[in-house]
């Protein structure tokens, strides 16, 4: 029993230095869900524990692939030349973010994703990046 204590101490130390990024990527899944959850009960969609089970592996694969990245970058590349955490974790918030804004049109019909949408390629004509 002290050597599994002792492991999964060691673990914790070691991933301290990426926990903020661990603790953003799951809230922002768990809102999602919750999000998703009243869009459904809202629209009168029936909620499975399938779709349920793909929540338990979000968390896990999604922390999965952002520990293993930090391993890499940390422990195999040795510098942070090439942030290898923050772009898995900027794809992964990403697209956690675009499905809450989705969950949320469900539930409100504004077209939330549709609207940042037309204000950046306008912005982006403005500024002449298109």
């Amino acid at each position: 029993m002290r050597y599994l204590i002792q492991f999964w101490g060691l673990i914790v130390v070691i991933l301290t230095p990426i926990q903020e990024v661990l603790f953003v990527t799951m809230f922002l899944i768990l809102l999602d869900t919750i999000i998703g959850l009243y869009a459904a009960y809202k629209n009168n969609i029936t909620i499975t524990s399938r779709k349920l089970g793909n929540t338990i592996s979000k968390f896990l694969l999604y922390n999965l692939a952002i520990i293993s990245g930090y391993l890499i970058q940390q422990y195999v590349i040795g510098s942070d030349v090439i942030p290898i955490v923050k772009i898995i974790a900027g794809v992964i918030t990403f697209t956690e973010f675009l499905s809450i804004l989705e969950n949320i049109q469900k539930v409100t019909e504004l077209k939330i994703v549709k609207t940042i949408t037309g204000i950046l390629k306008r912005k982006a004509k403005e500024n002449d990046m298109l």
